[in-house]
This record gives structure tokens, sequence and C-alpha cells, in this order.
């Protein structure tokens, strides 16, 4: 990031410039994808409220999973998957087993993929019926 702060400094006079620093500022180290970074940008725009990136969420001492965006209000998490990830069935299946012992221990998740970014409009309408969910549970 500091090299990008710096190179924002010496081209501060080139076209664009403004578009580069409203960029870099949006940036965020913590995401791990192209896609997680686009879905930030799109939850900012669909007026998402802001989530926690990359949170540790444990029962007690016991690790229970890092996940990609995380709502603590409602104990929502959100996870961004390129499909290249299930390559395997048993990617798929490990996967599956952690989202549900993410349910099991009262927490709510949704997901979206590369294609649901050109879409996010539903993608905010899952997050809200899953906030829906979460409130009816309190």
């Amino acid at each position: 990031m500091d090299r990008l702060r710096a190179a924002l400094e010496v081209s501060a006079r080139m076209n664009g410039i403004g578009a580069a620093r409203r960029a870099v500022a949006a940036m965020s180290g913590l995401s791990e994808s192209p896609g997680e970074s686009l879905s930030r940008l799109r939850m900012k725009e669909y007026g998402f409220p802001e989530p926690a990136l990359k949170q540790v969420l444990r029962v007690g001492t016991e690790f229970l999973a890092r996940v990609d965006f995380y709502w603590k209000r409602w104990r929502l998490v959100g996870e961004f998957d390129g499909m290249g990830k299930y390559a395997t069935g048993q990617t798929l299946a490990l996967e599956k087993l952690r989202e549900d012992e993410l349910r099991d221990r009262g927490l709510e998740v949704f997901r979206w993929t590369w294609k649901d970014l050109w879409q996010f409009g539903k993608v905010r309408e899952r997050f809200d019926r899953a906030c829906a969910r979460a409130e009816r549970r309190r």
C-alpha cells in the first residue's frame, strides 16, 4: 500500500488521478481475491452495512472458521466463491460441512459467485432475507 500511495504522489498531475486515489482508498489488504474486492465495491454501491473482513469465529477458545465477510449484529456470514475452488467433490463436501457447522452454531450464511457480481441486487435480496431470519431468531 505504501508503494501505491507513493505512486499516487508522483502522479498527482496526471489525468485520472482522482479515480486512482478513490480506488486506492477503497482497497483492503484483507481481500484475498479480485472477486472479494469487487464484492466490497458492490456492497458499498448497494448500501450494505460495513462487514468485518476475514473474521475469525470462535466458540470459546475453539476455532470455528475464518469467513470472508461477517456482520456481527445478525451473526451473518457472507462468502464469495469463485467456483474453481470446488473442482473436486471432496472440496465441495468439506465446504458443505463447514457451512453446516456455522449454521449449527446459530449463524446465518449466504453466498454469491462471479455471476452474481453483475446482478448484485439479487445478492442484496439474499442479504436482506438472511438478516430477517436472524432477527426472527432473537
